[in-house]
């Protein structure tokens, strides 16, 4: 037994359980009373903070084997305008392709060569890049990543919330 893991006990519950327990006992998708989002509780934020990437990636993985890229606001915008499409259609939109060239070519982000070149997992503070055009790569160019920030589903994609700036976290 690993002694920095705790133990994890599998228990098989009923569906009757859940179903007869769901929103006392379970997490059902975040639903609130009365589907209400105002009666989330006040710390539900905070909480959903604390399982960001930064704060359990490196219990697992040595830093200097990980890769940080940022992504500012002034380039968000676009690629939230861009996603609107991606998302749908599952491909990076054509009319977006201009944009992208430049911010490749603009931008002073550089990924490095993976070890044994075999590449990179992508990760935001949020989510991965499993749900996306490349899905979970290897990554191994700018230009592909940001394809699948653009092309991440709906509900799985750091480009649907309300955010200033993306670290996007390169894992080998």
């Amino acid at each position: 037994m690993n002694p920095i893991l705790p133990q994890i006990k599998i228990k098989e519950i009923s569906i009757e359980d859940v179903l007869a327990n769901d929103k006392i006992l379970y997490n059902v998708n975040n639903l609130w009373k009365d589907n209400n989002v105002a009666n989330k509780p006040e710390d539900y934020s905070d909480k959903l903070k604390s399982c960001n990437t930064k704060n359990w990636l490196y219990k697992f993985h040595d830093k200097a084997s990980i890769h940080e890229i940022f992504i500012s606001n002034k380039d968000i915008k676009w690629m939230k305008e861009a996603s609107r499409i991606g998302q749908l259609t599952g491909d990076f939109p054509k009319m977006y392709a201009e944009e992208l060239e430049d911010f490749c070519s603009n931008s002073n982000i550089i990924i490095p060569e993976s070890n044994n070149n075999k590449g990179w997992f992508i990760r935001s503070e949020t989510v991965s890049l499993k749900n996306s055009k490349h899905g979970t790569g290897p990554y191994y160019d700018l230009k592909s990543i940001i394809e699948s920030l653009v092309t991440s589903r709906c509900g799985h994609s750091c480009l649907d919330r309300d955010i200033m700036d993306i670290t996007l976290y390169l894992i080998p």
